[in-house]
């Protein structure tokens, strides 16, 4: 009787070409195929930055600088209301142009009731990927998704297999949404679960639910680490924006033309908290970005009207706020 399969390594080579998932799910940070742990505090945008991923995924389109492999979404959310996931999802889409937004591409589970604990939840969503061709499932979070103690390695060794056990042998990417330890960034619980995933993927902040600067960094087991600063920003019809940051974190950036834009989009918003003029200073700071590009989209706001200028007192720095016919302005 033959119990095992032997391949050579050519054999095993182009199996996993037609069979696994390849590249990248979203480029340098999350693996296709693989099983990735996303760590970060409560209100450092793991929901959002998955939710972002699937809308880019259902479309083919990236994510500021980084490709984002396309693909169809299961979303198991067991932690935030339907009607919040579903806030995610439309924000993102309309962030990222998508209108209507993608439900062709993105699947809830309901009832919201999985476990990974139990064999046949986990049996039951590998049957349904594999019929409606998913490509991409997000846990979130990981702790609504078992009953055990975090602590010792055995209970979340047997967590993690369960989780891997829905990439179905690399066909699809699975991404679990996690909180960090209560001492530093990483993963809260017992060192098995970073060192089950393949990926995993630190979201840091100074500031929480602010939607400040996020330090965004990734190691992988089989790829050199990864970086990126971003940050989450909303326009008054509610769509989120993904804005890469060039600040002392060193991330790359997309092209200068979409990074004018997106700064020109920061003013406004800015603006549009602001009551009274304020500060050039002040509105660099709550900008961000480099100089010489805070200066060109400026520029940029002032020529086209959206933004005015009044010297201040004493020769101080100038003064800056919305233009009266710009209450309600957008920048595309």
């Amino acid at each position: 009787m033959t119990i095992f399969e032997y391949l050579n390594l050519d054999e095993a080579d182009a199996r996993a070409q037609s069979e696994e998932r390849q590249g990248w799910q979203l480029d340098g940070l999350m693996q296709a195929g693989r099983l990735t742990l996303v760590v970060g505090k409560g209100y450092t945008g793991k929901s959002r930055l998955a939710a972002l991923v699937a809308t880019a995924a259902a479309r083919g389109m990236p994510l500021g600088s980084r490709s984002v492999l396309p693909g169809k979404t299961l979303w198991i959310g067991l932690e935030h209301s339907q009607t919040e996931i579903l806030g995610n999802f439309r924000a993102a889409a309309r962030g990222l142009g998508i209108e209507p937004w993608p439900s062709d591409s993105i699947q809830l589970l309901a009832p919201r009731t999985f476990s990974l604990d139990d064999e046949q939840h986990v049996e039951a969503v590998v049957q349904h990927a594999d019929q409606h061709a998913i490509d991409l499932i997000v846990i979130d979070p990981l702790v609504a998704a078992h009953a055990n103690d975090e602590t010792p390695g055995r209970e979340m060794r047997h967590v993690m297999n369960a989780a891997r056990k829905l990439t179905s042998g690399g066909k699809r990417t699975v991404v679990v949404l996690h909180h960090p330890g209560k001492r530093d960034a990483s993963a809260r619980g017992s060192g098995d679960l970073e060192a089950s995933a393949d990926s995993v993927v630190y979201l840091t902040t100074d500031k929480p639910g602010t939607n400040g600067p996020i330090t965004v960094e990734a190691k992988h087991h089989s790829h050199g680490p990864g970086s990126w600063r971003i940050q989450f920003a909303y326009d008054e019809h509610g769509a989120m924006r993904l804005i890469e940051r060039d600040d002392e974190a060193g991330a790359p950036l997309a092209n200068g033309h979409d990074r004018s834009r997106e700064l020109e989009a920061k003013i406004v918003e800015v603006l549009l908290e602001e009551i009274k003029p304020i500060t050039q200073t002040k509105l660099r700071k709550a900008v961000g970005g480099n100089a010489k590009d805070f200066r060109e989209a400026l520029g940029a706001v002032l020529m086209g009207g959206t933004v005015t200028e009044t010297p201040g007192p004493h020769k101080q720095a100038k003064f800056y706020k919305l233009a009266s016919n710009a209450e309600h302005a957008h920048v595309q």
